[in-house]
């Protein structure tokens, strides 16, 4: 899969601000400040305890997995997503290519359809 840019052209490639790493670290701090509102406009209120939990559904292109290498992102056991944990934000960040979420999910469906004997 690829994305567009901002400028509307079909990109692979990540750099500086424009990465989904920095985009969510940058809504966890604005969530942390207070400066964040919810989908019906109320502000959302938490506190310093208050653990952030931010998801990334993107695929992974060689530029990314760069950025993700830098900041100690860790992969996941079977090697297909990443995740760290970004102590001053106390946040968890994950990072799932939609491949990943989709093999996951068939994988967890077809034991369920087992047990029932579908």
């Amino acid at each position: 899969m690829e994305r567009c840019s901002k400028n509307g052209a079909i990109s692979n490639n990540y750099d500086g601000k424009d990465n989904p790493i920095d985009q969510l670290q940058e809504y966890a701090e604005k969530i942390k400040e207070g400066n964040a509102i919810d989908a019906t406009g109320r502000p959302i209120r938490v506190n310093e305890n208050t653990r952030i939990y931010l998801y990334a559904v993107c695929d992974v292109p060689a530029s990314l997995e760069k950025i993700m290498r830098r900041r100690n992102f860790k992969q996941t056991p079977d090697g297909l997503g990443w995740h760290v944990y970004v102590d001053d934000l106390n946040a968890s960040i994950e990072v799932l290519p939609y491949d990943k979420i989709l093999a996951d999910s068939k994988m967890r469906s077809r034991v369920f359809f087992e047990k029932l004997g579908l």
